[in-house]
């Protein structure tokens, strides 16, 4: 009651955070709430008087942050597929750029190696990419290289759930079914 709630856009550039957190401080507003749009390390100016809480993103002053733990969220990925029988795991993974890329990867592997999973039977590649137009351009030949090796993997974990939907089309483009063929797992929307 007999608040008001700011609310604004980057416009897609960080050079604008100055900018508007002394907007927010002219309005005497009683807190910020930054939100990032993926998990990310972030360098932020430290509003003065002003709390900050960053959502879906950290920085190296230790500012209070609710980030996703991308490593429990992976290793729980694969404890549900062992759990389901698969003993043969495949990761096409998001961008080695990006922290959760970087963090998953990790987890995946230690995760398999948990299950006394074969190193050789969850073979890892990389779907996607910070660079280009196209995010996804590595995703076809990630996916060929993987269903193409012997020993086929009989699951699939994807970086997220956009990639999880280009991949169902890619694999019935190489003529296997989801999830008859091969079980197709995505983390994260």
């Amino acid at each position: 009651a007999g608040k008001t709630l700011l609310a604004t856009d980057m416009g897609g550039g960080p050079h604008t955070v100055d900018a508007l957190l002394r907007t927010f401080a002219a309005h005497r507003v009683e807190g910020v709430i930054y939100t990032a749009p993926y998990h990310q390390q972030v360098l932020l100016p430290q509003p003065k008087n002003t709390p900050l809480v960053l959502i879906n993103c950290f920085d190296l002053a230790r500012t209070p942050a609710v980030v996703p733990d991308d490593a429990l969220g992976q290793s729980r990925v694969v404890d549900h597929l062992v759990a389901m029988g698969h003993r043969r795991i495949g990761y096409v993974g998001i961008d080695e750029n990006m922290v959760a890329g970087r963090l998953r990867k990790a987890a995946f592997l230690e995760s398999c190696a948990r299950h006394g999973l074969a190193a050789q039977h969850c073979p890892v590649r990389i779907g996607s990419t910070m660079q280009g137009p196209d995010p996804f351009a590595p995703l076809a030949a990630a996916l060929e290289d993987i269903v193409r090796l012997a020993g086929r993997p009989s699951a699939l974990c994807v970086g997220n759930d956009i990639m999880a939907l280009h991949a169902i089309r890619l694999l019935e483009a190489l003529g296997l079914r989801v999830p008859q063929d091969i079980a197709l797992m995505g983390f994260d929307n």
